[in-house]
């Protein structure tokens, strides 16, 4: 059975290209995709075994979704993914209940993977 994850981005090549990444994989993974923070709430209550999450959303911002989520009590792994690596949005990010941050540039099949 493979292993669900959600992707949530609004850059089509940039979700495409992590997607693409987790799949290069040795593990089975269904990887679902959207692409603002309004459906990406939706999608979290859904069982997934990780989240990653753009900070920048349309609608609402990675954070704010994170910090929702974990209200609600959903304990899925979350990823926040930045487009520059923000050391002050990296410690709030984890304050909030983030299993990792990763900023994009740092983006690679592998870092993916091990998250």
């Amino acid at each position: 059975m493979p292993v669900r994850v959600l992707v949530v981005d609004d850059d089509t090549a940039t979700r495409v290209g992590i997607v693409r990444s987790l799949l290069s994989g040795e593990i089975p993974l269904q990887v679902e995709q959207c692409s603002d923070g309004i459906a990406a709430m939706e999608r979290l209550r859904q069982p997934f075994a990780c989240v990653f999450i753009d900070h920048l959303l349309p609608g609402r911002n990675g954070l704010s979704l994170l910090r929702d989520a974990r209200t609600q009590g959903i304990s899925t792994p979350i990823v926040l993914l930045t487009g520059a690596g923000d050391e002050s949005l990296a410690v709030e990010a984890m304050r909030a209940g983030a299993a990792d941050y990763l900023p994009k540039s740092l983006l690679t099949a592998d870092s993916l993977r091990t998250r």
